[in-house]
């Protein structure tokens, strides 16, 4: 079997004979990427060899359909493994994923998003009761919001970052002055849970079914560094870890809020 970068070399030959060539030419990938992206096949071949079959009537049962419990929308950061942050299998999550964990607010003359696309699947179609935004520390596009980035190869990111909204602003009125910038992207990835609730609000099928009582909003954060998630509390106006340990996160200084 040819290698990828004969592969590759016998592509680029043939662009080039028929006159479509790209300028600059592509940089052939190093030696690390085919490393990496054998090691992700090779995780697609374990998985199949050893997880599916040991599993194979589950798996074969999950093409009959979907019944998740939930909407979660979090980051597209790699260290987030939902199942793991779960522990719940393959069918039991229905995710987006996205820089900020962000949810446009809802503009009926603006162009379709996918966020918006998916939430409506999942409220009309799958009925889902329960949609969970989820932020986490060390999140780099909250630190971009945080630090005030303006990199000129990224104009979509720094776009997408407006729709966090009054983030920093709370972040101000809420944890007051915080020199330490991780601390204050932590406090910048928590507000922006709470504003991207309020964006989910401008939906009228989530306003509907806030109002009828059909629907949760529930505000979350994760820090992958000590595996604990914790979620927004109206009545004390913080974010208190589920699993009932000692919260490691910053404290709001304004108290309740409802969701």
């Amino acid at each position: 079997m040819p290698s990828g970068c004969s592969l590759w070399a016998k592509g680029l030959a043939r662009r080039t004979i028929l006159g479509w060539m790209c300028y600059p030419p592509p940089q052939i990938p190093s030696p690390g990427v085919f490393s990496a992206m054998k090691e992700i096949i090779a995780g697609t071949k374990a998985f199949r060899n050893d997880h599916y079959l040991a599993q194979q009537t589950f798996y074969q049962d999950l093409a009959k359909g979907q019944t998740p419990h939930c909407v979660l929308v979090t980051c597209s950061d790699s260290r987030i493994v939902v199942s793991q942050m779960t522990q719940m299998g393959p069918g039991k999550i229905f995710t987006i994923r996205n820089a900020g964990n962000i949810v446009p607010p809802y503009d009926a003359k603006a162009p379709a998003t996918g966020e918006w696309a998916t939430i409506e699947y999942a409220l009309h179609v799958l009925k889902l009761k329960d949609i969970i935004v989820c932020g986490h520390r060390h999140c780099g596009a909250m630190q971009g919001l945080v630090t005030h980035v303006k990199a000129p190869e990224l104009p979509s990111l720094g776009q997408w970052l407006s729709y966090s909204g009054e983030t920093m602003k709370n972040v101000q009125a809420h944890y007051g002055k915080l020199n330490d910038v991780q601390e204050k992207t932590t406090a910048a990835a928590c507000e922006n849970v709470l504003q991207q609730l309020e964006n989910l609000k401008t939906h009228p099928a989530v306003k509907k079914g806030l109002d009828a009582g059909t629907l949760n909003l529930h505000a979350w954060l994760y820090e992958f560094d000590n595996g604990t998630v914790s979620a927004f509390e109206e009545e004390v106006g913080q974010f208190v870890p589920l699993n009932h340990s000692e919260s490691t996160l910053p404290k709001r200084k304004v108290a309740k809020r409802k969701l």
